[in-house]
C-alpha cells in the first residue's frame, strides 16, 4: 500500500494488479474498478445532544458550494443550515412556512448552478438563493418557481443546466402500469412543456414503494417491500446538457439518451464474474425481510406494489453490477459499485470524465446514505450517515480537490 498526501487529504491507493499481455483497450477497461483511491472524510457535522445549531432531525438534502461551504435541509422545522469550510454553523437561510424564501413541506431537493446560486425544491415551489450583499454564502432570495401539480418532495437529484435550464424530476405511478419517471426542464421560471424519459427498464417498478390503502384517497408507504434485498434495480441520473445516463443494474452498461429516447452512447465497465451474495449477509437479509413482511399490519394480498420474490424471500444469486449513477456539478460521472465484502460501511465509485473517458476510483470512507443521495461537487463530495444505534443523522464531507475535471 501507498501514501500521499493529496488535497490535504490523505488518500491511500490500494493497487490492485493488472494481468499482464492485454491489449491497452483491455488494460484500461480492467483498470476500471481496480485501482482505488480511499478517501477519508474531511468533516464532519452533527451532534447527539448539545448546541441546537448541530442537531439534525431528518437530513432531506444536503450540497456543498466551491469553497466548502456545507449546506443542509431537515424535514424538522423544513429547515436549510449553512456552515462554514471548517463546520462552523453560520447561519439558517430557510424555515416552514409559505412565504418568500420559506419552505412548504420540506426542502426535498438542493442543487447548485452559476454563480454560487442554491435551487431548493419544496412541495411547490423552487427557490433560488443567491449571496446578498456582502455574503459569502447564498442566503438571499433571488426568484421563485412555482412546480407542476402537486410538487415532489421525493430526493430525487434536480439539476442545473449549462444554459440555466432547471430539470426537475417527476413520476406518475399509473394503475395496473408501470411506473415512469422523468425529468421537466424550465427555462426562465416556467416548465417547457418537453418532457425527458428514463428508459422503461423491466424492472423499474421495484423503483416505486409498496404500499396500502387506507381508503379512497391515501395510504401508507411500506418501506422495503418493493424488492427483495440485493435485486438489481434500474439507475439514472440526469446531465446538464438534458440527457438521462440509465442502467438496468445489473450490468455495467450505462446508456445515454437523448429527449428523443435515441441512444447517443454506451459507457461500458469491465466484463467481470457476477459476485455471489456472501451466505450469511444473504441469511441475515432473509431473516430481516421476513420481519418486515410480518410486521404488515394488513393482510398480504391488500399490499400494493409487492415486489417479485418478496412473498416467497427469493433472493437473487449474485450482487448487482451497479447501484447508483450520479453526476457531479463538473458533469463528470460517478459510478457506484457494490462493496468488496467486509466493506460494507464504504462507498465504491468509478468516475468519468463527461466524456465518458475513465478517470479514477473511489473508496468514500463513510456509510453514506442513499435517502437522501450523496452530493457530488467539482471540490466536493457531501453524504449523510445515520448512526445505527441512536438514529441521528451527521453530515460528513470529502475533499475531492477538483481531481476529476470536466
Amino acid at each position: 500500500m501507498q501514501l500521499r498526501q493529496q488535497s490535504g487529504v490523505s488518500v491511500c491507493l490500494l493497487v490492485i494488479p493488472l494481468s499482464v499481455g492485454c491489449s491497452p483497450a483491455e488494460e484500461a477497461e480492467r483498470q476500471v474498478g481496480g485501482v482505488v483511491a480511499a478517501v477519508e472524510p474531511d468533516l464532519t457535522i452533527g451532534l447527539i445532544e448539545g448546541d441546537s445549531a448541530y442537531l439534525f432531525g431528518d437530513i432531506t438534502s444536503v450540497a456543498a458550494d466551491t469553497a466548502g461551504h456545507v449546506y443542509v435541509g431537515d424535514r424538522i422545522g423544513a429547515t436549510i443550515r449553512v456552515y462554514d469550510g471548517s463546520g462552523q454553523y453560520l447561519k439558517t437561510i430557510a424555515r416552514a412556512g409559505g412565504g418568500p424564501g420559506e419552505i412548504y413541506g420540506w426542502p426535498a431537493d438542493i442543487s447548485t448552478g452559476p454563480e454560487e446560486r442554491l435551487y431548493v425544491r419544496d412541495g411547490s415551489r423552487i427557490t433560488i438563493f443567491a449571496p446578498g450583499h456582502r455574503s459569502s454564502v447564498a442566503d438571499s432570495v433571488a426568484e421563485i418557481w412555482l412546480t407542476p401539480g402537486y410538487g415532489n418532495l421525493g430526493s430525487m437529484r434536480s439539476r442545473v443546466g449549462d444554459s440555466l435550464e432547471y430539470y426537475y424530476p417527476g413520476y406518475l405511478f399509473p394503475q395496473d402500469k408501470a411506473p415512469r419517471f422523468f425529468y421537466l426542464p424550465f427555462v426562465d421560471g416556467k416548465p417547457t412543456g418537453d418532457t425527458l424519459e428514463v428508459p422503461p427498464y423491466p424492472r423499474i417498478a421495484a423503483r416505486r414503494r409498496a404500499m396500502y390503502r387506507l381508503g379512497p384517497g391515501g395510504g401508507r408507504l411500506l418501506t422495503g417491500l418493493s424488492h427483495v434485498p440485493f435485486a438489481a434495480l434500474p439507475v439514472w441520473d440526469v446531465t446538464a446538457l438534458g440527457t438521462i445516463l440509465s442502467s438496468d443494474g445489473a450490468s455495467y452498461r450505462v446508456v445515454e439518451t437523448d429527449p428523443a429516447g435515441d441512444t447517443i452512447r454506451v459507457i461500458a465497465g469491465p466484463a467481470n464474474t457476477p459476485r455471489q451474495i456472501p451466505p450469511a449477509e444473504a441469511a441475515d437479509s432473509g431473516v430481516s425481510l421476513q420481519a418486515r413482511l410480518d410486521s404488515i399490519p394488513v393482510p398480504i394480498d391488500q399490499v400494493i406494489g409487492l415486489g417479485e420474490g418478496v412473498r416467497e424471500r427469493q433472493l437473487p444469486d449474485v450482487l448487482p453490477a451497479l447501484i447508483g449513477i450520479h453526476v457531479a456539478t463538473n458533469g463528470a460521472i460517478w459510478i457506484e459499485r457494490w462493496p468488496p465484502e467486509g466493506r460494507g460501511d464504504y462507498r465504491y465509485f468509478d468516475v468519468f470524465s463527461a466524456d465518458g473517458e475513465f478517470m479514477t476510483s473511489y473508496e468514500l470512507r463513510a456509510p453514506l446514505t442513499t435517502d437522501p443521495p450523496p452530493f457530488f461537487g467539482s471540490e466536493y463530495v457531501v453524504g449523510v450517515v445515520t448512526d445505527p444505534l441512536t438514529d441521528v443523522d451527521r453530515v460528513v464531507r470529502f475533499h475531492i480537490g477538483g481531481q476529476v475535471e470536466r
